[in-house]
């Protein structure tokens, strides 16, 4: 079985780990940097990921409290005629008691 290729690692995914052993550092230097970068990164994409689902609840809420057919600064501004906002509350009070 020949054997498998060496894993490359690019500049852009972890330039100290390129660069180190051209300069003769040690593995250890710069690890706590790289960490402190690595869970800087992570808690950026979970506050992206609760900011998704916060959107998403929100969407929900709108359509619960009767928000559904009125526009929240469009293009025109005008608001929909009192009739459609009413039927749309009786829409969602429906679909709310149903489930």
């Amino acid at each position: 079985m020949p054997p498998s290729p060496k894993p490359q690692i690019s500049p852009v995914q972890c330039p100290r780990c390129v660069a180190r052993p051209g300069r003769g550092a040690s593995a250890p230097v710069g690890q706590d940097a790289l960490e402190h970068a690595s869970q800087a990164l992570m808690a950026l994409a979970e506050a992206r990921r609760a900011i998704v689902e916060t959107h998403k609840e929100l969407s929900i809420v709108q359509g619960q409290i009767g928000l559904g057919a009125i526009t929240m600064g469009g293009a025109s501004g005008a608001k929909p005629p009192a009739q459609a906002v009413h039927a749309e509350r009786i829409r969602m009070r429906a679909l709310r008691i149903a489930s």
